[in-house]
């Protein structure tokens, strides 16, 4: 499983389980740095699964929230926390929607949440990072490491600051 927090087309992967995501943050100021919300009008949470090594299904989760600790100036960054609604899981088709939702996938009845959290952020240059994390899917939980790189910030004609956030990393949809 790739998993990325930028809208891009994809190389053809042989991973099981591919995500794309775009991820926008509204900040606000905190005692040492800045508090990044995920902005959901201009996020999302997008996949591509292989299927049959034939073909790719493509479908979102609908519902997700996190934060986001930022200090530019430091170059620190912590605090982050994701968290994904499993049962959002959508792909045009209801059929396979209810599928995936049940035990032999996200199990969403028993694990209604997929959910990363921060370890520690090693800052690399400019405004690139590598984190180091824990991702929980189905009650399972997985150390990985996921590089970043933060776009400029950018004002919104409210005077509201957001930041983009592209960042991917690889699990097996099985472990």
């Amino acid at each position: 499983m790739k998993v990325f927090f930028y809208r891009v087309v994809m190389n053809q992967s042989k991973r099981p389980l591919l995500f794309f995501i775009l991820i926008s943050f509204l900040s606000y100021q905190k005692a040492w740095s800045k508090r990044y919300i995920v902005n959901k009008d201009h996020s999302e949470i997008s996949f591509e699964i292989d299927y049959l090594l034939v073909s790719r299904v493509r479908g979102q989760f609908l519902k997700f929230n996190g934060h986001l600790d930022y200090d530019r100036k430091k170059k620190e960054l912590k605090n982050i926390i994701v968290e994904v609604e499993s049962s959002s899981i959508f792909t045009a088709n209801k059929m396979r929607d209810s599928h995936l939702r049940k035990k032999d996938f996200l199990f969403s009845s028993n694990y209604p949440t997929l959910f990363f959290k921060s370890i520690n952020a090693r800052w690399v240059k400019k405004n690139d990072f590598v984190i180091t994390g824990e991702i929980t899917i189905r009650g399972v939980k997985k150390e990985i490491q996921i590089p970043i790189s933060f776009t400029q910030s950018i004002k919104d004609a409210w005077n509201k600051e957001s930041l983009f956030a592209p960042f991917s990393f690889v699990l097996n949809r099985k472990d």
